[in-house]
């Protein structure tokens, strides 16, 4: 949009859009949830969502000059080399339609993206190929719409954020990314000045767009000067944030631990600890273990590392199952290389099950709880329903699906409707709770961080559910307010909530909550890798 969009007033009146207006929520409410949404307080909700279609942002004219000559050029770089000739094509498909769209809003210098919530109160920009949650490609061509003097520490942020965007996990001290970045500095101004050059760097970057644009915005303040304006987000990311909200719901010393809720001179690496772990079952199981664990374990000496039990670590906190990990396991080069992929990849499944609650303990016992009560109330027929931190009631109600046949004129098909008359679907239930809490739990820290700086002054915000961005002169005030709002989320007691809530609306015996362990979440207001 090049005008700011209606606001929301209320999660059934209408706004976005002016000509064609939405509503707040993808999916409008239906049964026990519209009930729930009549009686619900949405005032927090509404100033996150409003603040967030209200950020100005512009199209960065420097990305999106360089990305065009790529395009047209054909030239493997910015990540380019790493594609399979698959998807190098389905690239170049979105490409078509992506550089067109830039440079229609080029000469824009306020565009703005209307908002929408999922059934968890997740918010979404609603266009597609360019947005802020879009992958380094899309986010690259965004700046926002009005730009802040960078300031001395602006321009430590600004570095931060290059060798964020640089290294891959950035597990490493703020000290060590400024001392990186100082030792690179001219290489950086270099790529930065003629970025279609032969660059290591840029050949290296993780997210090589996100990258450029940050080093072409270093460029600019050392050729303008301590005054130079700004435009470029600058973003702090969640240490693996699903465990960060079930180590807090779950007190767990040992889990957070891993996930920087406590301070510390360095940030931790769950990914590692993991790792750590699997390698050591798969060399014991390689010597000791017979049969197929055995040959499994043995094809998988030397090959595990940490970005190869990460996506398995990152997404059982969101009810990832072990068919899941073993499908996710089949499409890596690592299990690909093996004699046997299929083989290999079930056992390495089985054990990064059952090693991953080995370093999140508590979190691993909320898990279990959580899926344990899902069942009890699906088995008698029962879904669940809790408020937010933010007041944004989420009901968690799978249903069985109806089955439709449809005749078209040469064949039949069946397609599936939602039916809240169907029975509850347990197994969905069951997979699905860990998700469902966690995101509305991540959701509402979002908003109430929006919030907070909302009434502090700030007015652009750069949210991607864990990753939340704001101008390089405000990162100071965003890392204390994010801090704060997660512990005051936290302080109340949220588990006690949310079990209260399901429990006054359940006529069957639920397990009651697991005993807490004995994280001190203050800490989190003095931890510097919380959010980095």
């Amino acid at each position: 949009m090049v005008v700011p969009p209606r606001p929301f007033t209320s999660y059934s009146a209408d706004g976005g859009y002016h000509r064609l207006p939405l509503k707040l929520l993808k999916h409008e409410p239906r049964g026990r949830a519209q009930k729930l949404f009549h009686k619900a307080d949405f005032s927090r909700v509404l100033v996150a969502a409003n603040g967030m279609q209200n950020t100005d942002y512009r199209i960065n004219n420097a990305v999106c000059e360089v990305m065009r000559r790529v395009c047209e050029s054909g030239q493997l770089s910015f990540g380019l080399q790493t594609f399979t000739s698959g998807e190098l094509r389905a690239h170049k498909q979105l490409m078509a339609l992506r550089m067109p769209l830039a440079e229609r809003f080029l000469p824009e210098q306020h565009i703005y993206f209307p908002w929408q919530l999922d059934h968890r109160s997740r918010a979404y920009p609603v266009p597609p190929l360019i947005h802020p949650q879009s992958n380094h490609w899309g986010k690259s061509l965004l700046e926002f719409g009005v730009g802040k003097e960078l300031g001395e520490r602006g321009a430590y942020w600004l570095k931060i954020h290059i060798a964020n965007c640089f290294w891959k996990g950035n597990k490493v001290s703020f000290e060590q990314r400024i001392s990186w970045f100082d030792q690179h500095e001219q290489e950086i101004l270099a790529f930065a000045d003629n970025p279609l050059a032969a660059c290591p760097l840029r050949d290296k970057a993780d997210k090589p767009w996100l990258f450029f644009a940050a080093c072409h915005e270093w460029k600019r303040y050392r050729e303008e000067g301590p005054l130079f304006r700004s435009h470029l987000p600058i973003s702090m990311d969640g240490s693996c944030n699903g465990y960060q909200h079930l180590s807090a719901l779950g007190r767990d010393p040992y889990g957070g631990s891993a996930v920087n809720p406590v301070p510390d001179d360095y940030p931790h690496d769950i990914y590692l600890e993991v790792a750590e772990i699997v390698i050591s079952r798969v060399q014991i199981d390689a010597q000791y273990r017979q049969g197929d664990e055995r040959e499994a374990a043995r094809q998988l000496l030397g090959k595990i590392d940490r970005d190869v039990v990460k996506p398995a670590t990152m997404t059982l906190p969101y009810g990832v199952t072990r068919g899941t990990i073993y499908k996710q396991l089949l499409e890596t080069k690592v299990i690909q290389s093996c004699e046997d992929p299929k083989k290999c990849a079930r056992y390495l499944a089985r054990i990064l099950e059952e090693s991953i609650p080995d370093v999140a303990v508590e979190a691993g016992k909320i898990m279990k709880w959580l899926r344990t009560i899902a069942r009890t109330l699906a088995k008698a027929g029962l879904g669940m329903a809790w408020t937010s931190p933010a007041g944004f009631p989420v009901v968690h109600e799978i249903r069985e699906p109806r089955e439709v046949r449809l005749a078209t004129a040469d064949r039949r098909i069946k397609i599936y409707k939602e039916d809240p008359n169907r029975k509850i679907d347990w197994r969905k239930q069951v997979d699905g709770v860990v998700a469902h809490l966690v995101h509305s739990l991540d959701a509402a820290h979002m908003m109430l961080t929006v919030n907070r700086l909302d009434s502090c002054g700030l007015r652009h915000f750069a949210m991607v559910h864990d990753s939340f961005g704001v101008h390089a002169a405000d990162v100071d005030l965003l890392n204390r307010v994010l801090r704060e709002q997660f512990v005051g989320m936290y302080s109340e007691l949220v588990m006690a909530n949310f079990f209260m809530e399901v429990l006054k609306s359940s006529p069957v015996g639920l397990p009651s909550l697991p005993a807490p362990g004995t994280l001190d979440i203050r800490q989190v207001l003095e931890s510097p890798y919380f959010f980095a």
